[in-house]
């Protein structure tokens, strides 16, 4: 590699890292958690926002009490599950468009309690 090929590449990597944190902030953001951008995303934070909002889903169909309920998933993820738990049939055909990827892991919902000061692990079960 020449001289000249080294520095364009090395000045390319550079501009691209400095660029992430606004990409990452843009698709996280705005249009891409709930627009047109949304509908058309087929990529792995897309199907982790599927499965997050299928695995709400079916936490809310349980019946745990009266006792409180901890979720947890990154932050820039809220906006697009919410978009999905708010839009189902759009979240079902993602899910069996995102074959692929369960072929691949079954994603899985863990239930965990409190029990003698530590978490135990009380169900797993498929993502549907």
């Amino acid at each position: 590699m020449g001289r000249r090929t080294f520095l364009k590449r090395m000045i390319q990597g550079a501009s691209a890292l400095g660029l992430a944190p606004t990409i990452i902030n843009f698709l996280n953001s705005g249009d891409r958690a709930t627009g047109i951008v949304r509908k058309a995303a087929y990529d792995y934070y897309d199907f982790r926002d599927v499965i997050s909002a299928k695995g709400i889903k079916m936490l809310s169909e349980k019946n745990f009490g009266d006792g409180a309920i901890l979720l947890i998933y990154a932050s820039p993820h809220s906006r697009a599950i919410e978009f999905y738990n708010s839009h189902p049939q759009l979240t079902d055909a993602k899910y069996q468009a995102y074959q692929p990827l369960r072929d691949a892991q079954q994603p899985k919902l863990r239930t965990y309690q409190f029990e003698d000061n530590k978490w135990q692990l009380i169900e797993r079960e498929d993502i549907k």
